[in-house]
């Protein structure tokens, strides 16, 4: 019997940043925990009219809805500050994966702070913080290089 070993890579030093250009330098948030990337969407628009064949809908394609992040994080007060004071304020977003290689693959566009949380909970545990990217634009991927 054979095996095959997985590909698959472990998120620690995944990153996300921040940049007033998009080819400039991208300042790291403090300590993610956890990153769910943007869903990209692109719409189906019902084109149907009184002679589509079969009574059936008849659809075009849409325009592309480039997504939301949305971080989980350790609080950290200086993150938090700057997330509050720069909530809807039009920059660059970049997010970094450890694929493996020794430049990891990015997802990068313009975007916004769209929402910033947190939570207090029990007295033993810390303090988390929470908030969302909501890219405006064209995001584009680039893939790592060995």
């Amino acid at each position: 019997m054979s095996y095959s070993v997985t590909q698959a890579i472990l998120a620690v030093g995944t990153t996300i940043g921040y940049s007033s250009t998009i080819g400039g330098t991208y300042t790291n948030f403090s300590e993610p925990t956890k990153l769910a990337l943007p869903k990209q969407v692109v719409a189906a628009v019902k084109a149907t009219n009184m002679n589509s064949p079969n009574k059936t809908h008849e659809k075009i394609i849409g325009f592309n809805d480039p997504g939301v992040v949305d971080v989980a994080a350790n609080y950290i007060r200086a993150d938090y500050v700057w997330l509050m004071s720069n909530k809807g304020v039009a920059m660059f977003f970049k997010i970094t994966l450890p694929d493996g290689t020794s430049t990891g693959t990015t997802i990068a566009g313009p975007g916004f702070v769209s929402e910033v949380d947190g939570d207090a909970p029990a007295p033993d545990e810390k303090l988390m913080g929470g908030y969302k990217i909501t890219y405006t634009g064209a995001v584009t991927v680039t893939a790592g290089t060995p």
